[in-house]
């Protein structure tokens, strides 16, 4: 059973590649729902890789489905702090498939 003093908001991800150093988010996504299951919120948006996008490689492209143009008008992640900032905190339980990965990012 979920506790109601928690929020819980699950978080997905996609980036140029795997490492959270050298690659960049191109996506995100998060869902916040109440200790009953209920949608409370949520928010989605591309994001323009801080490194040039034309350098951002073939299976990117492949897996995700984005090509290249798809960036040329998304918002940085720095321009999208205060949508996605409210999502996290204290008393937040992040819930994702290999969130370990994906918070890394974030």
């Amino acid at each position: 059973m979920l506790k109601q003093w928690y929020r819980y908001v699950f978080l997905d991800v996609e980036t140029t590649g795997l490492h959270h150093d050298n690659d960049d988010i191109i996506q995100i996504w998060l869902y916040e729902i109440s200790c009953d299951g209920k949608m409370l919120s949520s928010f989605q948006s591309l994001v323009k890789p801080e490194r040039d996008v034309a350098s951002m490689k073939e299976i990117v492209t492949y897996i995700t489905g984005f090509t290249l143009e798809s960036f040329a008008t998304a918002p940085s992640l720095q321009s999208l702090a205060d949508q996605v900032l409210p999502y996290f905190g204290d008393d937040v339980i992040l819930v994702g498939h290999n969130i370990s990965f994906d918070i890394q990012f974030v």
